[in-house]
């Protein structure tokens, strides 16, 4: 289990990346859970992988990556056996495709999750503030199921503040006027 994680620019830039598959996270069997992890600038490498095990990434935010192979080594997700579930995950603005799965094998679970669908609107991408601006088309999108009041999201603050979780590893703030009277 890896919980509460940060990283950027993992991966190997040199040339020889065409010749083999760079994976950050991989299970070939047992049981991997990824929740809360901000994934940015990673190059030349799958950010995730599953090869014959249970794969489960939660709130997570995947940005950024970078490949240079033409297959499979660029692709945010590569699912080639096993059991993959992808819940309230944002995969945004990598290089490739957002999910590879091997012929044959089984279509990954994947729940409220966006895949390069829609601009998350990150507060300042750039300046590596991935926080959701007020706004967010990904703010309370994701699912509830097995959210308990006492989760937090990356920087510790409450996971759910609206009826449901915000996608990614940052829950967004609430905004606007708030009037408390006694």
């Amino acid at each position: 289990r890896v919980n509460d994680c940060g990283f950027t620019g993992l991966g190997n830039s040199s040339s020889d990346l065409n010749k083999r598959t760079q994976n950050d996270f991989c299970t070939a069997g047992g049981k991997l859970t990824v929740r809360n992890g901000l994934f940015t600038r990673a190059y030349g490498s799958t950010q995730f992988c599953n090869r014959g095990g249970v794969l489960n990434v939660v709130n997570c935010t995947v940005t950024g990556g970078r490949g240079l192979a033409t297959s499979r080594s660029q692709q945010t997700f590569v699912h080639t056996a096993g059991t993959t579930t992808n819940r309230n995950t944002i995969v945004w603005g990598n290089t490739g495709d957002a999910l590879y799965v091997e012929a044959g094998a089984t279509e990954p679970t994947v729940i409220c999750c966006d895949m390069e669908e829609a601009d998350p609107l990150f507060r300042d991408a750039t300046a590596g503030d991935y926080h959701l601006k007020p706004g967010s088309p990904v703010r309370d999108k994701g699912d509830k199921t097995g959210f308990t009041r006492a989760d937090v999201d990356l920087d510790h603050d409450r996971r759910i503040r609206g009826g449901r979780p915000d996608l990614g590893c940052f829950e967004g703030t609430l905004s606007g006027l708030f009037l408390f009277v006694r």
